[in-house]
């Protein structure tokens, strides 16, 4: 297509890997979300390429969403994609790069999962679970935090002199994803002990980016189904904090949801009765699955990683690996590269 008589900021003329590439470096590389961004771009230009806006028509955005969910992408993930190249075309025109943003369509994101997992269920997840692993377990168990929080969080955070673990890094503004201040249940004190690193959930000392490897393998190996994800663990917690009739402004606030409009809402972690309800029923569930006292000793460690072995070892009928293509190009957007994918 020839650009030359076209006017600045033209559709016709501007790229969307230019309009990724400037939402990144001029905002979101600065947000909690900016990983979001990062994998979003990288979707988005493994099948738009070097296509310009102009080019983002309703028939054109039908197909990119039918090339997503036939990689496999669900509802949500492709609303997510979505939203960064809604945000970044709309960067682009209120910073004049572009004249006139498209509208971007979006799609229903799916029924949320319903999975509520038994005692025995965690506790089978559990022993079968790498050392780590069983590390992100106890945690999610503990605070009901969602997956990047628990893998984020630190001893330092975990005040064994207060009782309290503050799940949000210092720094960090707050989404919409809140992350809530809880209480350290007692189960949990042993864990917070026996951290040697500067993350809880370390993978050879390192810190760890993902979980999927090991969170398939023991799954795998426990007799659950791809339905069980790491999110089921909080919705277990929240559905169990229900059933034990932990009042709802416990279970909101546990959950890192909003339960007053007061502004003393802040304070009420320093109560020393702050949540006990919901802390009794977790900490109550942490010693059913984990056992009391002190994490895995060597002997048991061993056991795991024999077993892990065992699995790896074993013929798989389909393997696919799926690429981990960074953004390129013009973009000037760097891939994840997570310190260790565990």
């Amino acid at each position: 297509m020839e650009h030359a008589s076209l006017q600045p900021g033209d559709p016709r003329s501007v790229t969307i890997a230019e309009c990724l590439q400037r939402y990144y470096l001029q905002h979101a590389q600065h947000l909690p979300s900016e990983e979001q961004t990062r994998i979003g771009s990288r979707q988005l230009l493994s099948q738009l390429g070097d296509a310009v806006v102009a080019e983002l028509t309703p028939d054109r955005q039908a197909r990119l969403v039918a090339e997503l969910r036939a990689a496999g992408r669900s509802g949500g993930t492709v609303s997510r994609i979505l939203s960064v190249l809604r945000a970044a075309l709309k960067h682009a025109e209120k910073f004049q790069l572009l004249t006139k943003a498209p509208f971007i369509f979006d799609v229903p994101k799916g029924q949320p999962r319903d999975r509520v997992l038994t005692v025995a269920e965690l506790r089978s997840l559990f022993r079968h679970a790498s050392p780590h692993l069983q590390v992100f377990i106890v945690f999610a168990i503990g605070t009901a935090a969602r997956r990047s929080a628990i893998l984020e969080l630190t001893p330092g955070r975990c005040s064994l002199a207060r009782r309290r673990i503050d799940l949000n890094p210092g720094g960090r503004a707050q989404t919409k994803k809140h992350r809530a201040v809880v209480p350290l249940a007692p189960a949990l004190a042993p864990w917070v002990e026996a951290a040697t690193g500067e993350y809880l959930v370390e993978y050879h000392g390192q810190p760890v980016a993902s979980i999927k490897t090991a969170w398939r393998e023991a799954r795998i190996r426990a007799g659950l189904g791809p339905d069980v994800t790491p999110n089921t663990i909080r919705h277990t917690v929240a559905t169990m904090l229900r059933e034990e009739g932990v009042p709802e402004a416990q279970c909101a606030a546990f959950l890192g949801h909003r339960w007053s409009n007061s502004t003393t809402e802040g304070y009420a972690k320093h109560r020393p009765d702050y949540l006990s309800d919901a802390v009794a029923v977790v900490d109550r569930l942490i010693s059913e699955v984990a056992g009391p006292g002190r994490p895995a000793t060597s002997e048991t460690t061993a056991s795991v990683l024999n077993s892990c072995l065992t699995v790896a070892l074993t013929p798989r009928t389909s393997t696919k690996e799926k690429a981990r293509s960074g953004v390129v190009g013009a973009t000037g957007i760097e891939p994840v590269t997570p310190t260790m994918s565990t």
